[in-house]
């Protein structure tokens, strides 16, 4: 007897668009209190991180969280050992990010506080955004992939750290890339 396998569906991930990410940052901005080392700003450091996601996808959160400053250059370029792949991940934060990142000291990124009042504290900020849920950080890893297909199609492999192009398809979001799908001419008869 042969047997018959389903497929596994085709992934269909979902991305923020660049204006939707905005959104996000700006509400993550609005998270009340301090960290729980009583120094720095709850909202800072959430808007911070979202920032991050999406400008240096070749890092994913477990390594944001360990990003130190000996591992951004002064122009912006982020060079990191992926803790999932251990192969060395690049990205760039834009010139805000890097002045924000190089305020919060030698690892302004890494989580003192519990993982569940990590998690409390994004959907707090996620929530004020009024954004439908794509998922956490990923999403917004997800959503600066997608957007570097959409403008520089074929460096989203690399953006996001990839060996594997086929592995980014569980990242691009495909509404968001071809924004002008071609079409046949339009017929002369209206319905």
């Amino acid at each position: 007897h042969s047997q018959l396998r389903a497929a596994w569906p085709r992934p269909a991930p979902r991305a923020y668009t660049p204006e939707q990410m905005s959104v996000l940052i700006a509400a993550m901005q609005t998270i009340p209190g301090t960290l729980p080392d009583g120094v720095r700003r709850r909202g800072e450091y959430f808007a911070l991180f979202a920032k991050v996601c999406y400008e240096v996808g070749a890092a994913r959160k477990s390594d944001i969280h360990e990003l130190d400053q000996s591992d951004v250059l002064d122009d912006g370029r982020v060079a990191k050992v992926q803790s999932k792949t251990d192969v060395l991940g690049l990205g760039k934060m834009r010139p805000d990010t890097l002045a924000a990142f190089r305020r919060l000291g030698p690892k302004p990124l890494r989580w003192k506080g519990n993982r569940s009042r990590y998690w409390y504290w994004w959907n707090i900020g996620h929530q004020a955004s009024g954004l439908p849920k794509y998922g956490a950080t990923k999403a917004a890893r997800k959503s600066g992939a997608t957007d570097v297909a959409r403008t520089n199609p074929g460096a989203e492999t690399r953006f996001l750290g990839h060996t594997n192009p086929s592995a980014d398809a569980n990242y691009l979001d495909q509404r968001l890339i071809d924004i002008n799908p071609p079409q046949p001419t339009m017929l002369s008869v209206k319905i």
